[in-house]
């Protein structure tokens, strides 16, 4: 240390030092992203839900009733319009290649393990069962509204049109509650530098002969997620029902579903600004030991 403290002169020491533990900090900020996601373990996001409610009412002469449904349902328990939730990563995994992550509101929590492949079916899922409830009958359904969870975090090896192309083909084929002759009005990809959005609205009628049901309706829904992180920005649906229930009744039905990110980003330990002020830190010592 003496030889050294002759041979250079304290600012050449504090450059040697600072520039050493900034080329440190430079590899180790880039190190790859565990598996093929671009969030990190330890993340966190807020959502809030702007709209969750689902009104189906029918009348006969004078005789009228409704069923009303609210509320956003995650775990045991129903989030009301305004409330929020965190969206934390538990864990990333490379074989099988899956992320891990939470959905956390006050009173209830869901761990949600998902992969490409979920992705898709999750996206396709989202428009056509998950949003009104059983395929028998979904109309008296009181349960909370969801589209599903497993498309909130999409890996960056899943391509944008692949995601599209799966949203795609799910309309003329959906599942369960909208089955019927459909007519699609809109159905478009907007891929910007940002983000990525879905918009998709189109029109038909669904029958069940077995419960009488006669209905014209409309559908939209709207997806969009953030392309640096690949996490959900927020969706929103709505659908519009009007027709004949139980071959007697006057019936019209809606639907309003929409959670968004409030872009509230967490991160429970930052390694990298931690490292950074410690070599700071180390540096400045050194530095008062050399004057």
């Amino acid at each position: 240390m003496i030889i050294m403290k002759k041979l250079l002169n304290r600012k050449q020491i504090f450059f040697m030092i600072f520039l050493i533990f900034g080329i440190l900090y430079s590899f180790l900020s880039d190190v790859p992203v565990t598996a093929s996601y671009s969030v990190h373990t330890g993340d966190v996001w807020t959502y809030e839900v702007k709209a969750a409610k689902r009104t189906f009412e029918y009348s006969f002469g004078n005789f009228k009733s409704n069923i009303i449904t609210r509320g956003y349902t995650l775990g045991g328990s129903l989030l009301n319009m305004s409330d929020q939730f965190n969206l934390s990563v538990l864990s990333i995994q490379n074989e099988p290649e899956k992320i891990i992550f939470e959905l956390k509101s006050i009173n209830s929590a869901i761990t949600v393990e998902s992969n490409a492949s979920e992705v898709l079916t999750g996206i396709q899922g989202a428009l056509g069962i998950s949003i009104l409830g059983s395929e028998f009958n979904f109309l008296e359904n009181t349960s909370g509204l969801s589209a599903g969870d497993s498309f909130f975090i999409c890996p960056n090896t899943l391509s944008w049109d692949l995601i599209f192309n799966a949203w795609n083909q799910s309309v003329p084929n959906l599942k369960g509650a909208l089955e019927g002759v459909e007519v699609v009005n809109v159905i478009e990809a907007k891929d910007s530098e940002k983000d990525f959005q879905m918009i998709m609205s189109y029109s038909g009628k669904t029958e069940a002969n077995s419960m009488g049901i006669d209905l014209d309706f409309t559908y939209s829904a709207d997806f969009k997620w953030e392309k640096e992180t690949g996490t959900l920005l927020y969706y929103d649906i709505v659908s519009d029902m009007e027709g004949t229930y139980n071959n007697t009744f006057s019936a019209v039905f809606s639907l309003d579903l929409r959670i968004e990110r409030t872009d509230l980003k967490m991160n429970t330990v930052n390694f990298d600004f931690l490292f950074f002020i410690t070599s700071l830190m180390l540096t400045l010592v050194v530095y008062r030991y050399y004057k």
